[in-house]
């Protein structure tokens, strides 16, 4: 299992550093978010015996809905007494690698999770919590081509009651609270 997520973390890298970039509106390979609202959907109807979904929260303009789940043995338990593991696939709206690496793994568990005794071990001894992504609304401006250099939120920072693309926004990931 171990040399297997090392294999895989060195492939991810490997693409990171020397694939090509993408191309802008995204290449149909990619999810678009409604896309990736249907599958999340479809998970929950198909797999409802290892999958949870839910809406943790909404982003701060257009109320985009932020969906999360989880996936694990008894997915709707609120059990803290397994350990919990974490996947963010994407914060700055241009990394649209991070969300597809995220819904790839998950479908892989959940393809495999019936005949993969690793597999089971992993979701017997861990709840595992997926956020595509944590940025709605700059994945929507980057997946439709408005803008794909755009790394944040649609927050009108220069105030003048409009969405300037290039010039407003707030970086999520710099904007974590201290400690």
């Amino acid at each position: 299992m171990k040399k297997k997520v090392m294999v895989f973390f060195f492939v991810v890298q490997v693409l990171l550093m020397y694939g090509s970039y993408n191309k802008y509106p995204l290449d149909s390979q990619y999810h678009t978010p409604k896309e990736v609202g249907d599958l999340l959907k479809k998970w929950a109807i198909d797999y409802k015996e290892v999958f949870y979904l839910e809406t943790i929260g909404y982003s701060s303009n257009d109320k985009l809905p932020i969906k999360a789940f989880k996936i694990g043995f008894n997915p709707t338990s609120t059990q803290w007494s397994k350990p919990s593991i974490l996947i963010i696939g994407q914060i700055h709206s241009e990394e649209v690698i991070g969300q597809e690496i995220c819904l790839g793994f998950a479908q892989d568990l959940l393809l495999n999770y019936k005949t993969n005794k690793k597999i089971q071990i992993l979701l017997n001894s861990y709840n595992i919590w997926f956020i595509p992504t944590i940025n709605p609304e700059g994945n929507s401006i980057v997946s439709n081509g408005k803008f794909f250099f755009h790394r944040k939120n649609k927050t009108d920072t220069n105030n003048n009651k409009r969405f300037d693309p290039g010039i407003d926004g707030v970086d999520l990931n710099r904007n974590f609270p201290f400690n």
